[in-house]
């Protein structure tokens, strides 16, 4: 007569390690895929009608990238859409180039928008009532690759490229909070699963 089986069960330790190595596989790997594919990032020697900068920009590293495309010649405008947070609000983000040089005339401003797709939405209507083009998304890091995967989409230009720059929150937890977010936006329908799985 066979032994009886018994059923082996999960001791609290291996579901502690399991736990553990979910979140580190979640902390861990965005850091190493979910960046901007190389293709998509802005050339040296491109030159393109207007830069989308989003707000969610507080230390200005986004505005300042794109005042330096526009001094260097390769925008010809810069659109900052965003309610913003915390003193970032696309109003703000507009004084601040400004200040440091732009024309008002060539500085465009959406301050509704209160999240990347409606950036995205806010940035194709200037598009479409500018005849723009050509167009680069410039943000940080983290944010690059959902906020161009999310323009793309939406068809903001026939031309698109991505700017990405260091920011504070470039860090793998903000990698990985991107990611959710993409996640996020694939339910939502905005992104594809393919894009948000980073495929």
């Amino acid at each position: 007569m066979a032994a009886p089986t018994t059923k082996r069960k999960l001791r609290p330790g291996g579901l502690v390690f399991f736990a553990l190595l979910s979140l580190g596989a979640l902390y861990w790997t965005p850091y190493s895929f979910w960046r901007p594919a190389p293709e998509t990032i802005l050339a040296p020697a491109v030159k393109v009608q207007v830069a989308i900068v989003p707000s969610g920009d507080p230390e200005f590293v986004r505005t300042q990238e794109g005042v330096r495309l526009y001094f260097a010649g390769r925008v010809k405008y810069l659109f900052f859409s965003g309610a913003g947070y915390g003193g970032d609000s696309a109003e703000n983000l507009a004084k601040y180039a400004q200040k440091a040089g732009v024309p008002r005339g060539q500085i465009l401003v959406d301050s509704q928008a209160e999240n990347t797709y409606q950036n995205m939405l806010a940035a194709r209507r200037i598009a479409q009532k500018h005849a723009f083009h050509q167009a680069v998304v410039v943000t940080s890091g983290a944010h690059a690759r959902r906020a161009f995967l999310v323009a793309r989409a939406l068809g903001v230009s026939e031309v698109l490229w991505v700017s990405p720059v260091v920011a504070r929150g470039d860090s793998r937890l903000g990698f990985a909070r991107e990611w959710l977010k993409a996640l996020r936006y694939a339910y939502l329908g905005h992104l594809a699963w393919r894009e948000a799985l980073g495929g």
